[in-house]
């Protein structure tokens, strides 16, 4: 592992302000113990920049063209984009549930991926995934 996480947060707990601080955020689990079920992440806080040794990491996204933010795990492989979720006022909610955005939207990616910038996803509303353009 070529990068640094920061301290664990409920995934339920990371706001918007989190992922602008940190784009790039890796799951782990059971940090609360053997039994814990519930789902946690780690920032990566030593880059921002995305690269394939690090295991589907969730990266934080400019909706274009609005002022909406959004979060989604990114798969290097396919180079796709799932579990995508917005930021709407004071809490995450799913793409289509936000007024005014139709399929397709573009998302930039705000880490670099693998070195490149303003990497683009065209979403797919109904299907809840995107594709690098």
């Amino acid at each position: 592992m070529s990068y640094i996480t920061g301290s664990a947060k409920l995934e339920e707990i990371i706001t918007i302000n989190d992922y602008l601080q940190y784009p790039i955020w890796i799951n782990t689990f059971n940090e609360g113990g053997i039994d814990d079920q519930q789902c946690y992440q780690r920032p990566v806080i030593s880059t921002t920049n995305a690269t394939a040794d690090m295991v589907d990491p969730f990266i934080t996204l400019k909706i274009k063209d609005t002022a909406y933010y959004a979060t989604a795990q990114y798969y290097f492989p396919t180079q796709m984009l799932t579990k995508i979720a917005v930021w709407a006022a004071d809490g995450w909610a799913v793409v289509e549930d936000i007024p005014g955005l139709e399929s397709p939207i573009l998302m930039v990616a705000v880490p670099t991926i693998d070195g490149a910038t303003n990497v683009t996803f065209e979403v797919n509303i109904e299907l809840d995934y995107g594709v690098r353009v």
